[in-house]
């Protein structure tokens, strides 16, 4: 006969060393025999496994919060496996550092243990041509384009107008083009992509400006000679 035994195999099995593994949540006495037959018994508790709910996704820089069931072990209730990418805080807020993934783990004060895998996204960027001069004939037809690096399309962008107008178009591509139809700053301020990752631009301006336009202005001659014309540059 084995030295261990466990009367409800199904909540806690036992080996012949005497440990102890538990598999669903309840109580199983766990019997000890002797070489000479005597026997004495412990009754094992198996606690349930702890679960975590809450987004498993978020953004570098941003935070999602997960939560625990049952009560948190006082000391150390939540760690990251890769705190390079996530960190954790004692109340379940994760903080994305760098793309990638990393494993949480929850305890409570049963010390039962669950994890769960949090995927941490990278934020688009983006830049918009530099200051530019057209000809005031050629801005319906010209374009300044908004260029997008990372994160995951569609994207949509957040720009003033020279009327500081502000202005978020959604685009499928990596690139969308702005016409200018009137002179002055086109100001990037915001790029975010479909899963909200986004990043907030400073210093991304286009300023667009136009070529003097030539008129010809005529001017009299009192002389019998060919009449001159004075070329001005004007901007129109």
């Amino acid at each position: 006969s084995t030295a261990w035994s466990s009367a409800s195999p199904l909540i806690a099995t036992v080996s012949n060393a005497g440990v102890v593994s538990g598999i669903a949540a309840g109580t199983s006495v766990i019997t000890y025999m002797n070489t000479n037959g005597c026997t004495i018994t412990q009754t094992v508790t198996v606690n349930p496994r702890p679960t975590i709910t809450g987004t498993a996704t978020v953004c570098v820089g941003s935070t999602t919060t997960l939560t625990g069931s049952a009560t948190a072990h006082a000391i150390t209730p939540w760690v990251s496996a890769t705190p390079a990418v996530a960190t954790v805080s004692n109340t379940g807020v994760v903080t994305g550092v760098l793309a990638g993934t990393s494993v949480i783990t929850y305890m409570n004060t049963n010390g039962c243990t669950q994890t769960q895998t949090v995927t941490v996204r990278a934020n688009p960027t983006a830049t918009i041509d530099n200051e530019a001069t057209m000809c005031s004939e050629s801005l319906a037809s010209s374009n300044l384009t908004i260029t997008v690096v990372g994160g995951t399309a569609p994207y949509t962008a957040t720009y003033t107008n020279p009327s500081a107008v502000p202005v978020g178009p959604t685009f499928a591509g990596t690139t969308f083009n702005i016409t200018p139809l009137v002179v002055g700053n086109y100001t990037l301020t915001r790029i975010a992509d479909v899963n909200g990752c986004f990043t907030n631009i400073t210093g991304q301006v286009s300023a667009i400006s136009v070529h003097p336009d030539l008129v010809a202005t005529p001017v009299s001659a009192t002389c019998a000679v060919t009449q001159v014309a004075t070329i001005v540059g004007t901007i129109s």
